[in-house]
């Protein structure tokens, strides 16, 4: 909801204030940490070794090791349903990804199509002041949005400023590709806009 100005009006403008405040930008508050998703395709915890896995991880063993590991993820076996549940913390249905985007049904389940609703992180972070950044595969964009002719609702970032476009706002974008689709995606790192933090602030890597 729009802020009420707060600010005077007179006939002279010297007896007038200004109110900037309901157009200032969010900030995230000082000590917020910075946040890394690293998402890999097709690997499942018995990949890793953390989990007893051949793939030799350091960074992550150490992680491991202090203490810090999610066992209770309930990945979906595809790339787009798991993508949004992550995003978005809910279920992949809900989500409107029963399947991969190539492959929707057009029933409420299985549409490509996330509701926006189902806010992802960096649309709520960033709208709490952190700066996002996103690179790699996205996968989450419905068939229909995948021309320069669509809505780009369900893009990562559309043409119209935030607060104006009913898109998956939110994110900087590094075109990637994959196939002969031009792909925005994954690896969202989400910054706090009170400066740049160091490796030690980075939280619930995994």
């Amino acid at each position: 909801m729009t802020k009420p100005f707060r600010g005077v009006i007179n006939i002279d403008i010297k007896q007038s204030m200004p109110d900037w405040d309901p157009y200032t930008q969010p900030k995230a508050p000082e000590g917020a940490p910075s946040v890394l998703y690293i998402v890999l395709d097709d690997v499942g915890f018995g990949a890793m070794e953390p989990f007893g896995g051949p793939i030799h991880t350091p960074n992550l063993q150490r992680i491991a090791d202090d203490g810090l590991t999610y066992t209770n993820f309930h990945t979906t076996a595809l790339c787009s349903p798991t993508r949004s549940c992550l995003m978005t913390g809910r279920n992949h249905t809900t989500n409107g990804m029963a399947g991969i985007t190539e492959i929707t049904d057009g029933y409420p389940n299985a549409n490509g199509h996330i509701p926006f609703e189902c806010a992802n992180l960096a649309e709520v972070l960033g709208q709490r002041g952190w700066n996002t950044y996103h690179v790699g595969k996205w996968h989450l964009t419905a068939e229909d949005e995948m021309n320069l002719a669509s809505s780009k609702r369900q893009w990562p970032r559309g043409g119209l400023p935030p607060h104006h476009r009913p898109d998956r706002q939110g994110h900087r974008i590094h075109p990637g590709r994959e196939g002969h689709r031009r792909r925005q995606a994954v690896l969202p790192v989400l910054l706090p806009r009170c400066g740049a933090r160091s490796s030690s602030h980075l939280q619930g890597v995994g």
